[in-house]
């Protein structure tokens, strides 16, 4: 409905490419589509995670993961993580310690990438 009326949005999740792949790809017919990806090590993603989870009381009620603390090691949708692969521009961020690149290269990637 935004798209409809010309407003932008912004999407964030953890686009796994097997799930959200044909969804992306039908925006591409009524949006601007850009993605930028969020890499770190698999190892300091779960404990950025498991840290999130024993800090927030909340979490539970509103994301339903705890279960992957349990999972068995490669199980973890973590580990297994595939980004989506559609032909839009794409920007790969590391966020192991702050951003590279930095915050204002990533507002030139989506400034630049207007048609």
């Amino acid at each position: 409905m935004l798209l409809s009326k010309n407003i932008s949005v912004i999407a964030e999740a953890a686009f796994q490419h097997k799930l959200w792949h044909p969804k992306l790809v039908q925006y591409k017919t009524i949006a601007d589509v850009r993605i930028l990806i969020c890499e770190i090590p698999p190892q300091l993603a779960m404990s950025r995670f498991t840290h999130r989870i024993s800090s927030d009381n909340d979490r539970a009620r509103f994301h339903g993961d705890q279960s992957e603390l349990t999972k068995k090691p490669g199980e973890s949708l973590i580990e297994a993580y595939s980004a989506p692969d559609i032909p839009v521009p794409t920007l790969t961020i590391n966020t192991t310690d702050n951003y590279l690149p930095d915050i204002e290269e990533i507002v030139k990637f989506i400034h630049s990438s207007r048609e």
